[in-house]
């Protein structure tokens, strides 16, 4: 069932961007982990996707493990002597999955994503956190897509559960 047929168009869909400003690959531990585990880490217009990528024999879909506004956390740049890593602390105590540890595969690739998370535009104020799985055996410029889509029908979705 192809579900982009069924939604209607959203007003507000200009406020995000159909592909993320910035992608790639880091180490990643959530909450009080001591290992690290490989993930696909998304920034979109003030929001970050944390994913965990899963491969089957037809498809490709990356799991959200984590999903923040960065105006709800506070980045912490220098941690523990490690040049190549990156905190994120809630302002929420009690939230799962933080704090939120990103170690970077180079110095390079740390200073972009500092680059880019500092001038990121605070474009979404509605707060949510919904772990879901996006499947899509195409490129990943297509799958980013799908990505946005499906945070805007995350978002609807909230709205009709909160409305109950």
């Amino acid at each position: 069932m192809d579900l982009s047929k069924k939604v209607k168009p959203l007003p507000y869909i200009e406020e995000y961007d159909d592909v993320a400003l910035i992608q790639e690959v880091f180490d990643v531990c959530e909450g009080h982990e001591v290992s690290a585990s490989e993930r696909y880490v998304f920034l979109f217009k003030g929001r970050v996707f944390v994913t965990e990528k899963r491969l089957t024999s037809d498809k490709e879909s990356y799991h959200v493990t984590n999903l923040f506004r960065l105006q709800d956390v506070d980045l912490i740049d220098t941690v523990d002597g490690d040049p190549l890593k990156v905190v994120f602390k809630s302002h929420k105590k009690t939230r799962p999955g933080f704090p939120l540890s990103l170690r970077a595969r180079s110095p390079e690739q740390k200073a972009a994503w500092l680059k880019e998370l500092t001038t990121a535009n605070q474009g979404m104020a509605t707060d949510f956190y919904f772990p879901f799985t996006l499947c899509f055996s195409d490129n990943l410029n297509v799958g980013l897509y799908k990505i946005a889509f499906a945070l805007f029908m995350i978002v609807e979705l909230q709205n009709l559960m909160e409305g109950l």
